[in-house]
């Protein structure tokens, strides 16, 4: 991920320094980063004036057009201003049978000196090994945009925040983690948000988070197993909430269930002759994801905790299914479920 941060980087401040490439392929899963490249080149390159001239877009999914046309666009000269800026936008919506990208191949291995084409291909990724990358490489500029994982998040995070002009201390990027997630657009809105309240501060503290940030992103019963195997008492209760208001993401059942199964994993795979992820795959019977919560459980739990928390599992199921006060609502019986399991 550090090496296309760096690209990201290098990218944007040839733009700001108006060195342009005569192609730009954005592609991948993360449309923040496709989107703030894309605004850039539109900010850059053209002033409004120019735009009315030398300004052509395609929305692909969104009208009639052909490589063709694109191509023909690509070959004209400007009209006002020094480049003009040629826009293949959403291409992941291309008709692949009749209007294939891989027909600007042809352009690519030749584009023109007073043309900048952008395509913007989003949801996935581009093979590196096809040619119209290949090309791009060649002649411009490629940056694939991967989507940003949750472990990746505090890695991640300190250098995205610097890039807006701000810098935070360690619990307070814990926090935003935990509120927000790999949501950067939101995270955007967010640290605008707080920069209101800093009053000249450049660095975000714990207490400004809790102060001016709400929990915002969504969570699901294989991330509460995540932060129960983490042992993370903060984390698991951003879940409960989040499952307090959407109760459809975690119903009791479901929670409970998914849950013993974890511990019953573990507990067998205390007693395995092969405590590795690929050995508990074997001798457990699980999928690799579910390995590694075990193995990072263990790190946390010792086979009585563990077998403890089964007996607590146990005793919530039948509690769930009538055994309990009638006004005992769900929200509240996983808060004591989750604080028993993780004390």
């Amino acid at each position: 991920m550090a090496k296309k941060s760096d690209d990201f980087q290098r990218i944007k401040t040839q733009i700001e320094q108006r060195q342009f490439a005569p192609v730009y392929l954005l592609h991948g899963e993360e449309a923040f980063f496709i989107d703030q490249l894309t605004t850039l080149l539109l900010d850059t390159v053209l002033t409004e004036d120019e735009k009315d001239f030398d300004l052509v877009q395609f929305f692909a999914g969104a009208g009639e057009f052909t490589m063709g046309d694109v191509i023909s666009s690509c070959r004209r000269f400007p009209m006002v201003a020094e480049k003009q800026l040629v826009l293949l936008r959403e291409a992941q919506a291309l008709d692949k049978r009749s209007n294939k990208l891989d027909d600007l191949c042809l352009y690519l291995k030749q584009p023109s000196p007073s043309t900048i084409l952008v395509i913007t291909y989003k949801t996935a990724n581009i093979t590196g090994a096809s040619e119209l990358v290949k090309l791009c490489k060649k002649t411009g500029e490629v940056y694939q945009s991967d989507k940003v994982r949750d472990y990746e998040l505090p890695r991640v995070l300190p250098g995205f925040l610097e890039s807006l002009g701000v810098t935070a201390e360690p619990k307070a990027i814990d926090m935003l983690q935990n509120f927000i997630g790999a949501d950067f657009s939101r995270l955007t809105h967010e640290v605008d948000k707080l920069r209101l309240s800093l009053q000249g501060r450049t660095n975000i503290t714990a207490q400004d988070v809790a102060d001016h940030v709400g929990i915002s992103r969504e969570f699901n019963v294989f991330e509460l197993v995540e932060a129960l195997a983490r042992r993370d008492a903060q984390r698991v209760e951003m879940i409960r909430l989040y499952f307090a208001r959407n109760p459809k993401a975690g119903p009791v059942p479901m929670v409970i269930s998914t849950l013993f199964s974890f511990f019953q994993n573990m507990m067998l795979a205390f007693y395995s002759q092969d405590r590795n992820i690929n050995g508990i795959m074997k001798e457990v019977g699980c999928s690799y994801p579910q390995a590694k919560c075990v193995v990072d459980g263990m790190r946390h739990y010792n086979a009585r905790a563990v077998m403890r928390n089964i007996s607590i599992l146990r005793e919530f199921d039948a509690r769930s299914k009538g055994g309990r006060p009638a006004s005992t609502p769900d929200p509240d019986l996983l808060q004591e479920l989750f604080y028993q399991l993780t004390h």
